[in-house]
C-alpha cells in the first residue's frame, strides 16, 4: 500500500513538473514570423508652362527681335528625358495672310549661326543650358518645320530634384532689303516632355 502510494505520488509530481515546464516554456519563449514590405515607384513626368514672350525691341521697317522662354522638366526616369519644341503652324509666326518665313538652314536641319538675306524675314529659335543639345552650342538656330517636333535638349539619367531647365531662345529678323507688313505677328509654340 505504501508503495502504491508512492507510486501515485511520484506519477503526480511527474505530471505537475511536465505541466510546468509547458506553462514555463509558453512564458519565456518567443515565436517570430517575417513579412516583406514593398512599394512601387513608378516613372513620371511633368514640365512647367513659362510666361509667354514677346520679342523686342518692336521692329521698326528693319532689324531683329528677339526673347526667350525657359521650360523645367521634372522626371524620376532613370533613363532620362528629351524636350522637343514645334509649331502650330507652318510658317509658325504669322499675322492674318502675312508671315514670317521659318528660319532656313544652309543644310536642312542643321543648326546655324543667325544670318538671313536682305530681301527675307525670318524666325527661327535656338537653345540653352546645361542639357542643351550640343548642336545649338554657340547660339545657333533652327527653323521650325510645322507640327513635327524638333528635339533641343535632353539627359540620361534622372532629373535634379528641382527639375532641369532648357531655355529656348527665339528671334524675328526684317532684312534691310525688305517691306515686312506691320501688324502683330504671333506664334504657337509648343513644347513636350519625353521619358527615355
Amino acid at each position: 500500500m505504501v508503495f502504491s502510494l508512492l507510486s501515485v505520488a511520484l506519477i503526480f509530481s511527474q505530471l505537475a513538473f511536465s505541466a510546468w515546464e509547458k506553462h514555463r516554456g509558453l512564458v519565456a519563449g518567443a515565436a517570430t514570423d517575417s513579412i516583406h514590405v514593398t512599394v512601387d515607384v513608378v516613372p513620371s513626368i511633368s514640365i512647367d508652362s513659362p510666361s509667354d514672350v514677346a520679342l523686342l525691341p518692336n521692329i521698326q521697317e528693319t532689324g531683329s527681335a528677339t526673347g526667350s522662354a525657359t521650360w523645367n522638366v521634372k522626371t524620376n526616369n532613370i533613363n532620362g528625358w528629351k524636350l522637343e519644341v514645334s509649331a502650330a503652324a507652318s510658317p509658325a509666326m504669322t499675322s492674318g495672310a502675312d508671315s514670317f518665313a521659318d528660319y532656313t538652314e544652309s543644310a536642312p536641319g542643321i543648326p546655324e549661326a543667325w544670318s538671313i538675306a536682305s530681301s527675307a524675314s525670318e524666325f527661327g529659335f535656338s537653345a540653352s543650358g546645361s542639357y542643351a543639345d550640343a548642336a545649338f552650342s554657340g547660339s545657333k538656330y533652327l527653323g521650325f518645320n510645322g507640327n513635327n517636333r524638333i528635339q533641343v535638349a535632353h539627359r540620361n539619367s534622372q532629373a535634379s530634384g528641382s527639375g532641369d531647365d532648357t531655355a529656348v531662345n527665339f528671334q524675328a529678323e526684317v532684312g534691310s532689303g525688305h517691306n515686312q507688313p506691320n501688324g502683330t505677328y504671333s506664334a504657337t509654340v509648343t513644347a513636350t516632355a519625353t521619358t527615355l
